[in-house]
């Protein structure tokens, strides 16, 4: 397999997708708990209105270098197992999406003088849009770790799949309205550096693994 295949290009796409995910969404500072009052989102998304776009810029290229790069992942692995990759990955870039124009919309609306009610709303409601792909990433951490273990990635991709579904578990069920188990709480945020870093880690597995690869066949003699 040449150096830049398709199937590489792909995988250096996931890395600077996750890279690009990490400055777009931590460029703008630490953002408010998710039981912060009104004034406080207000004043949030109001000092940093400017950063918050910028941000959303740049996880907007995120999003289809994410897509691509799943997307080529899906293909190695094919099966059940690449479709709910695929699927899991679709559903994983809706979540990002959604929680950026909602994030976005905020923004816009301090500028303009909005309502602080309104905004809160679309602060919580983003968060949550941002956590639900937590549930979405199970879908394509569990079957890329029965992928590995069959031989269609690097071995230790396995581990680096079961660590992310543990994590992503844990983060979906945080739904707390403050604390450690709330969307912005500690348990939420090593779920998001699990996939940022697990993502990362997964696209140089692929980066590594020749494009034909498949688990060998058990064969017989005629």
């Amino acid at each position: 397999m040449g150096s830049w295949s398709d199937q590489r290009k792909a995988a250096a796409g996931g890395i600077l997708a996750m890279v690009l995910l990490v400055v777009g969404n931590f460029m703008s500072g630490q953002p408010p708990k998710f039981g912060a009052d009104a004034a406080a989102i207000a004043h949030y998304y109001s000092q940093h209105h400017r950063s918050i776009l910028i941000g959303m810029i740049l996880t907007g290229l995120a999003v289809p270098l994410y897509v691509w790069f799943v997307a080529h992942l899906a293909l190695a692995i094919r099966g059940v197992w690449g479709a709910s990759i695929a699927l899991g990955g679709l559903l994983i870039a809706a979540c990002a999406a959604t929680g950026d124009a909602l994030t976005a919309a905020g923004a816009q609306a301090a500028h303009t003088g909005g309502d602080q009610n309104a905004m809160r709303l679309m602060y919580q409601l983003s968060t949550m849009a941002y956590s639900r792909l937590f549930w979405a990433g199970i879908a394509v951490a569990v079957p890329l770790a029965m992928a590995a273990a069959a031989g269609h990635l690097k071995p230790w991709v396995r581990w680096v799949a079961w660590a992310q579904g543990v994590l992503y578990l844990l983060g979906g069920i945080a739904l707390k309205s403050a604390g450690f188990f709330s969307p912005t709480g500690g348990m939420a945020e090593i779920g998001y550096l699990a996939f940022f870093v697990g993502t990362a880690a997964v696209a140089y597995g692929m980066w590594q693994t020749e494009a034909a690869t498949a688990p060998a066949a058990a064969t017989s003699p005629a």
